[in-house]
């Protein structure tokens, strides 16, 4: 019998108000891998926890995720790293089914106030 890990996830809930909901599905091996950026995320997604764009003072936490939740690069802040542009696109979540079935460690929420 052969014990298969099953890949686990963070979920981030951005949300867009008045428009909806995202849902991002990060592997938490980018997130933890060794890689600088994937343990910057994390720092970054802590920073940003609970807070608004444009209701909240702006943190570094909420500027990455302004970027890294830009759904094209034409609204990504021109003066943040690079690294940041549209950095969790590939992870965004098109079928909430997916969400159900997933293996969730984590669960951060933060968004944007048109």
């Amino acid at each position: 019998m052969t014990s298969e890990k099953k890949e686990t996830y963070t979920l981030l809930l951005y949300w867009s108000i008045p428009s909806g909901i995202y849902y991002y599905l990060i592997p938490n091996s980018v997130l933890e891998g060794e890689r600088a950026f994937g343990a910057q995320c994390l720092v970054y997604l802590r920073e940003a926890q609970y807070k608004f764009v444009n209701d909240d003072d702006m943190n570094e936490g909420m500027q990455f995720l302004m970027n890294a939740c830009s759904p094209e690069l034409e609204y990504c802040d021109k003066d943040a790293p690079k690294a940041w542009e549209c950095a969790f696109k590939p992870f965004k979540v098109l079928d909430k089914e997916s969400v159900i079935e997933a293996a969730i460690t984590r669960v951060f929420t933060s968004g944007f106030i048109e």
